[in-house]
């Protein structure tokens, strides 16, 4: 059993953005076998979670589903958002951009 943070959050496609605000803390056990990329989590909790974002372990997941699996036990689909993950090491980070002469893009 490890903690994690829920979430109502929304964010635009290909963004860093992180959640901010308390979240609401639970206890959340992975699933046997499960990845840290796209993980299944067990959630114990009375009625159906709302949430649609999930903080673990330092690492930042999009729920992308819900499914009973009996009386207040609920699994919840994730999948990893990278960019919100490595946000840190993104701004830290020096880029050059480079615009192809040849496609006419200047």
């Amino acid at each position: 059993m490890a903690s994690a943070t829920l979430y109502k959050f929304s964010k635009r496609k290909n963004s860093t953005k992180q959640p901010t605000g308390t979240g609401t803390v639970v206890t959340l056990t992975l699933k046997s076998g499960t990845s840290f990329i796209s993980p299944t989590f067990l959630l114990n909790n009375s009625g159906k979670p709302d949430y649609n974002y999930v903080s673990f372990e330092g690492s930042y997941y999009f729920i992308r589903d819900i499914v009973s699996v009996r009386n207040d036990l609920w699994e919840l689909f994730c999948e990893i958002d990278a960019l919100a993950t490595v946000k840190a090491a993104i701004l830290a980070s020096t880029q050059y951009v480079c615009y192809s002469s040849s496609s006419g893009n200047t």
